[in-house]
């Protein structure tokens, strides 16, 4: 069972609503708890700092990180989705949502239909079509050596998105970057509720 402590004590499990492990984050960020909110984080949240890093930050931001929660304190139940996912040994994913009743409902991944909730999904759904070679009608009209160099790029790009927590994402409106650990940024935009790959390209070297 996967628990996130919440104020007080209390804890929220996996089995609860989301809104009350909301309701607990809020509260710790209005009343400037660090450590509280470290707790109630996973791990890949917080991989750059340690709990005396994430004192240090709420003393930079203490203003803006109250006024966060309070906005998350005051969101609508409507605005709060839950999400899961499950990775599959083929390297696929599939996303479940709870409704509203409560229960999970599948939402994508299965049979050809990508969730692209979040713009990592985009980037899982991106993998997977390339681990399926959806794209070998366009492979079987290059000529060799194109067709080597292509080969060489989708092996790069399979083998750097694999670790899902390594990727580094970005989101600034409605445009999202996802970094790779060896150095491939895949843009993003969005298109009503999904996130969609715009182009894949090498991380610039700094000058």
């Amino acid at each position: 069972m996967v628990a996130i402590v919440g104020c007080g004590g209390a804890m929220a499990t996996a089995g609860d609503p989301p809104e009350r492990a909301v309701r607990a984050y809020a509260e710790a960020l209005a009343r400037g708890d660090a450590a509280g909110t470290y707790e109630m984080e996973l791990d890949v949240a917080h991989r750059d700092r340690d709990v005396a890093a994430q004192r240090a930050r709420f003393e930079d931001a203490r203003g803006e990180l109250a006024e966060v929660g309070s906005a998350l304190a005051s969101a609508p139940r409507d605005a709060m989705r839950a999400h899961a996912r499950v990775a599959l040994s083929n390297g696929e994913t599939v996303v479940l949502a709870r409704d509203s009743d409560g229960g999970w409902r599948i939402e994508g991944g299965v049979l050809g239909v990508p969730a692209l909730v979040e713009p990592r999904d985009a980037v899982v759904a991106l993998r997977g079509a390339l681990a399926r070679r959806h794209l070998r009608g366009i492979e079987e009209v290059l000529a060799r050596r194109t067709r080597a160099a292509w080969e060489a790029e989708v092996a790069r790009v399979l083998e750097q998105t694999a670790d899902e927590d390594a990727l580094r994402v970005t989101v600034d409106g409605e445009r999202a970057f996802v970094r790779t650990p060896g150095g491939i940024e895949i843009e993003l935009v969005r298109e009503g509720e999904e996130w969609r790959v715009v182009d894949v390209r090498p991380i610039a070297a700094a000058p």
